[in-house]
């Protein structure tokens, strides 16, 4: 199949036919992709017709506006679908651009050579051949560009017009062609002002237009102007054509008038939103104002960010199901057992609410593999104060909170069920008063002061004063970890960064990791989530920098199992000395 094989008339007649009926179809945009869908339908009732089948694959390539990470023989090309296939091969359509062979390259050269092609099909097939350097470094170019321009005459979709042009845009500047880019350049804004001047369901050609434009230097201040009459409304609009007057501002102070007018759109709408779209807006406007080093903007829009309710009234999921609470009591009168109190207490904190990390690993990862989608979607996590937390797809954190985020619900779900029912049920068996529970709590490692906080604590829930009991039981529980560290040998204290030869406390954290060995990894990794996890509960920073203003009856239930467990870890640890 070469060139001087094709009788090119046929396949121009049918190419014209096909574009008709595209015209004229109702409801569907005269762009090439549906030329291409008859093309190939044609080509598939002519399975031995190799130049309709090689017209239909040049319809069927689609072009990107960038173009720098393919190869160069691609240039803006790629192909339309590409299915991987089990064994690490693909299925693609079309072929790649740098692989066509040449005998399709002539195809699509003697048939750009008649006159009646249809432009839209004429400029794409004259395109891949410049892409290409088909027989010559020079010889397309020109005629790309060309019929582009013709194309911009054609009444085809405002879509595939503009998209000639800014094509036809970056050709001549690849090709240094000042005289053809002149008359692209103007082709291209008689475009863009046929667009704002018809409809405002046009931005993206607008934007697109106008950015062509700015790069080359023409000159557009006044379809600028009119483009953001037209676009007001919109934060996004207005920024973005704020982004494309920057590319040709005379000055800095003009420059810092357009950043500032990008974060005026955005703290606009901030203003007449509420929950996470006004979080959202007012967060784009700050990082405008960061990167333009805005700093007055910066100050006062992370003012209004930190008193934001981002959720408004996202806080709290309700969740209707059955529970059988007989079956509920039962499961914990084995968990308490029917001993004493000190023997209560001991059984409850054996209890874990949540699973092995590695079968969190492997949860997290089954939940990815049956929604794919979740896990290439950009997460932010909103932190106290609102501050916000971007993990893309990929990053190394994303692990890390999934796996934190799951713990959290765990724990939060046996604060709500198991941990209600038994905290009560050990008030209901045993009414301890503070001697009592500070009696029953206490050993060598939780000594008498400790365990005199946590009935102190637990007097003050019963009292309902949920705040006051976590605030008194906080500190207690971390000064129950050092009495465990210092027990099994493990340094509560470390030299500090300086060359002063003092020492100072480490923190709770390292003390935790250091004592999985002994904890065990689950245990370990209960007290790491409820405590000090950023992505998880992270109950005792959140306390103590007075990030959480007011407890809640879970937070609490959630610490005094947290000193059942560590009582438990005290006996183990005692009784191992004993050789138990």
């Amino acid at each position: 199949m070469t060139s001087k094989t094709v009788d090119r008339a046929p396949y121009v007649e049918t190419v014209a036919r096909v574009c008709a009926q595209v015209d004229a179809e109702q409801g569907r945009r005269f762009v090439i992709y549906p030329v291409h869908d008859r093309l190939q339908a044609l080509s598939k009732d002519r399975p031995d017709d190799d130049v309709l089948r090689a017209l239909a694959d040049a319809c069927g390539y689609h072009m990107r506006r960038s173009a720098r990470d393919v190869p160069f023989a691609c240039g803006p090309f790629e192909p339309l679908f590409v299915f991987g296939n089990q064994d690490d091969t693909a299925n693609v359509y079309p072929m790649p651009l740098d692989s066509v062979e040449h005998d399709v390259l002539d195809v699509w050269s003697a048939c750009t050579s008649h006159d009646a092609m249809h432009p839209l099909v004429r400029s794409r097939l004259c395109d891949l051949l410049w892409v290409r350097r088909h027989s010559g470094p020079k010889l397309w170019f020109r005629e790309a560009v060309l019929a582009y321009l013709d194309l911009a005459d054609t009444p085809v979709d405002v879509l595939e017009r503009s998209a000639g042009l800014t094509r036809a845009v970056d050709i001549c500047k690849e090709t240094r062609q000042q005289d053809l880019l002149d008359r692209v350049l103007a082709s291209l804004a008689r475009v863009v002002r046929e667009s704002l001047s018809r409809t405002t369901d046009e931005f993206g050609i607008v934007a697109r237009g106008l950015d062509a434009l700015a790069e080359s230097g023409f000159e557009c201040a006044e379809i600028m102007s009119a483009a953001s009459e037209v676009y007001c409304d919109d934060p996004w609009q207005v920024s973005r054509l704020r982004e494309i007057a920057l590319k040709i501002a005379p000055n800095e102070q003009e420059r810092q008038r357009l950043q500032a007018e990008r974060v005026e759109a955005f703290e606009a709408a901030a203003e007449a939103a509420d929950g996470l779209l006004r979080f959202s807006h007012l967060s784009t406007a700050l990082e405008i104002a960061e990167s333009a080093g805005l700093t007055s903007d910066s100050q006062r829009l992370r003012n209004k960010l930190e008193n934001t309710d981002a959720m408004e009234d996202a806080h709290h999921v309700e969740v209707s199901g059955e529970i059988d609470m007989t079956e509920m009591r039962a499961e914990v009168d084995s968990i308490l057992g029917d001993g004493d109190l000190r023997e209560a207490l001991l059984r409850y904190g054996a209890l874990l609410p949540i699973s092995d990390p590695e079968e969190t690993r492997e949860e997290v990862a089954a939940q990815r593999n049956a929604y794919p989608l979740q896990s290439l979607v950009t997460q932010i996590r909103i932190g106290p104060h609102n501050s916000a937390v971007v993990l893309p797809s990929g990053h190394e954190m994303r692990d890390a909170a999934e796996i934190g985020e799951r713990d959290a619900m765990r724990i939060g779900v046996f604060a709500a069920v198991t941990g209600k029912l038994a905290t009560d049920e050990i008030q209901r068996r045993y009414e301890p008063g503070s001697a009592e529970l500070t009696e029953c709590i206490q050993n060598t490692i939780i000594t008498p002061q400790i365990a005199q906080r946590i009935a102190r604590s637990h007097e003050r829930w019963l009292d309902g004063d949920c705040t006051s009991a976590v605030s008194v039981l906080i500190p207690t529980l971390e000064q129950a970890v050092r009495n465990i560290c210092s027990h099994v040998g493990i340094n509560v204290t470390k030299a500090p960064q300086t060359t002063t030869p003092t020492s100072e406390a480490r923190t709770l954290q390292p003390l935790l990791a250091e004592l999985e060995d002994f904890l065990g990894t689950t245990r370990h990794r209960y007290l790491q989530a409820a405590l000090t996890d950023r992505w998880s509960l992270n109950l005792r920073n959140n306390f103590a920098h007075g990030l959480d203003a007011e407890a809640t009856p879970e937070q609490y239930i959630v610490l005094f199992h947290i000193a059942c467990v560590l009582f438990f870890a005290a006996e183990c640890a005692l009784a191992a000395n004993d050789g138990n």
